[in-house]
């Protein structure tokens, strides 16, 4: 942490920092137990294999789940950083997809409880990723609304208008998602 404080000074270093440029912007958080600093090297080992293939493939997907595999998370949506949700999205995902497997009673259920997932989850995750990648347009200045005018910029991300995705009522969302899945039960 020293170096970094001798590098950018004590604010930067310690907080949580944005900057924002033209068609880009840079998230610095304070290193810590939960975030540790990694060598390129590393980065490279990770996501060796993966490539834009991959991420095609998912993109083209248009349901979480086939058959009797179900897809949660960052493996089920493609959403980009500018929110930070997609460990949210996944506890979601998990949550209301265990609810729904909790009441499977016949091997032929877990179809249907896909199916109930699907149905609840994609509206939601789908709004996610469009205003995500929105809210990147506009770090990057890269909206048309808002362009580079602070005024505009400080508008657009007004922390009132992104309550809907902070205060979803899971326990609302895992009903809804029992009742389409009972739907689907008694329609086979």
């Amino acid at each position: 942490m020293e170096k970094v404080v001798n590098a950018v000074g004590e604010k930067q270093a310690r907080y949580r920092q944005m900057y924002l440029e033209h068609h880009g912007f840079m998230i610095s958080y304070a290193e810590g137990e939960w975030c540790q600093l990694a060598k390129q090297e590393e980065y490279r080992k990770d996501f060796e294999g993966w490539g834009q293939t991959v991420k095609s493939l998912i993109a083209m997907i248009n349901a979480f789940h086939k058959g009797c595999l179900c897809l949660l998370g960052d493996a089920a949506h493609d959403l980009t950083p500018h929110y930070g949700q997609g460990e949210s999205i996944l506890i979601e995902d998990a949550y209301t997809l265990s609810s729904l497997l909790g009441h499977c009673s016949f091997s032929s259920d877990p179809p249907a409880a896909f199916e109930a997932h699907d149905y609840v989850r994609m509206p939601r995750t789908y709004k996610v990723i469009v205003t995500s990648r929105e809210q990147g347009n506009i770090l990057s200045f890269e909206s048309p609304e808002a362009e580079s005018d602070p005024k505009k910029i400080a508008e657009r991300l007004d922390r009132e208008k992104r309550l809907w995705m902070w205060n979803l009522d899971v326990e609302g969302h895992c009903k809804e998602a029992q009742g389409k899945f009972e739907e689907g039960r008694t329609g086979r």
